[in-house]
């Protein structure tokens, strides 16, 4: 292109930018807000509510992105294990399983609290909703003026820690670990 070609415009006046609308403005803001409030809520749901898991989500991704084949050698799935003696893999659902399998007896010195109320009614309720709700089975433990929700006998403190906390995160609580 040459200069003679170009038209000339005169001093002082420079192309106006194309001036958008506020109400698209508008609209796509609002439109951004709904997306991420949304993607916030989902986040939310999935991450308080136990039986809701990431590795289906995580194991669709990977066929989708790596295609068809099956490349399930990098998911694990966590197996049920026999003993608390191994290595700490359980599951919420394999916590239920060995719910009160020993007794309370001089070798298991340590239990887990959940709760405690001043009314043994109270105690007792609430250990019939986690029963029935959550399908696990505690104790109510009279302690002077208190009654106590627990669950489990362990034989160390440390055992009693590590289903502490999966049970913490699995109830949504703060729970103790007490010496029986």
């Amino acid at each position: 292109m040459t200069k003679k070609n170009r038209k000339k415009r005169p001093k002082g006046k420079q192309r106006k930018p194309k001036r958008q609308s506020l109400a698209a403005n508008s609209v796509l803001f609002v439109v951004s807000l709904v997306i991420l409030i949304g993607a916030s809520m989902l986040m939310h749901a999935v991450d308080t509510h136990p039986q809701l898991a990431w590795a289906p989500i995580s194991q669709q991704w990977t066929r989708l992105v790596h295609g068809s084949q099956d490349r399930t050698e990098h998911i694990q799935t966590p197996q049920a294990a026999e003993s608390t003696a191994g290595a700490f893999e359980y599951s919420f659902y394999d916590l239920l399983s060995h719910q009160d399998s020993a007794p309370a007896n001089a070798e298991y010195h340590f239990s887990i609290q959940i709760a405690a109320f001043k009314a043994p009614e109270r105690a007792q309720g609430y250990a019939e909703t986690l029963r029935q709700e959550k399908k696990l089975r505690c104790r109510v433990v009279r302690q002077g003026r208190w009654s106590l929700v627990q669950w489990g006998s362990f034989p160390t403190r440390a055992a009693a820690e590590r289903y502490r906390r999966k049970l913490s995160e699995a109830l949504c609580r703060e729970c103790l670990v007490v010496k029986i």
